[in-house]
């Protein structure tokens, strides 16, 4: 049997992700952002103002970074299972 490889940080140019995440809760949190973008542009749409507050903006931005992030991590987790089961 294999012993787990050291958990290290997966870094990218906005942010780490702890490599020992599990694929559920980086699902799980990876959903909560996706919630947050649609509720932050839903917010910006419907105010009254002609343009959209950039806070907004730059919020739906790093969530959307962020979550590809993690999508990408439970990706190559998966692909990494697969490979040892074989």
């Amino acid at each position: 049997m294999k012993s787990p490889a050291p958990a290290s940080l997966i870094n990218t140019p906005y942010l780490s992700v702890h490599s020992g995440l599990s694929c559920e809760d980086a699902l799980a949190y990876a959903q909560q952002l996706l919630q947050g973008i649609e509720d932050s542009l839903d917010r910006s749409l419907a105010g009254d103002a002609e343009t959209p507050e950039m806070h907004d903006i730059l919020s739906a931005v790093r969530a959307a970074r962020t979550g590809q992030t993690l999508l990408a991590h439970v990706l190559n987790r998966g692909v990494a299972q697969t490979r040892q089961r074989k």
